[in-house]
């Protein structure tokens, strides 16, 4: 897990989501919708908002910390952030649990652009979103039922076109970042 992950600011970034649909989305959606968001994020900022670890799985990419928070079925209110906010998932959706909630860890920026990113493709269903996904994303590996490959930043910056020296400009602020934050 990348030491920039906070459960507390994935967390504010997913209610958000959910806020913006109604409160209640397959967490396929979710998922991809966050997925979306880095992505946008790298490409305008050179980093991304939730600095989640990414894979490409048989249903598109994801975020496998903010996964393994949905499917954690042993979380407790008490100890995480998400499940105070957050519905374990129930027929493959969750719920946003409040009304309100605190974004206070996101910026402005990172709000417009979750909200920009929903109202682009949150009308999709979570199956077609997964397909156009597997089409418009170069740095997305086919993988076969239960396997995951790593999708990287370079992975990630390189399928928008970035130069090798705009690359290694990018990978050496995020490394930076991981050390001061240590």
């Amino acid at each position: 897990m990348s030491k920039l992950f906070s459960e507390k600011k994935v967390t504010q970034a997913s209610a958000l989501i959910l806020s913006e649909s109604g409160g209640k989305m397959p967490y396929m959606l979710l998922i991809k919708l966050l997925y979306l968001s880095d992505r946008l994020s790298i490409e305008k900022y050179g980093f991304p908002i939730t600095f989640d670890d990414y894979f490409s799985m048989e249903l598109g990419p994801i975020l496998s910390n903010t996964l393994n928070l949905i499917r954690n079925k042993n979380l407790d209110e008490s100890q995480s952030i998400w499940r105070k906010f957050i519905s374990e998932p129930k027929n493959y959706y969750i719920e946003l649990k409040v009304k309100n909630y605190s974004t206070g860890e996101l910026s402005k920026a990172e709000i417009d652009l979750l909200k920009t990113v929903y109202h682009q493709y949150g009308h999709l269903n979570r199956f077609k979103l997964s397909d156009l996904l597997h089409k418009i994303l170069p740095e997305y590996k086919k993988t076969s039922k239960g396997n995951r490959d790593p999708i990287t930043y370079r992975d990630i910056l390189t399928a928008l076109g970035e130069n090798e020296e705009e690359i290694k400009r990018i990978e050496n602020e995020i490394d930076y970042m991981s050390l001061i934050r240590a």
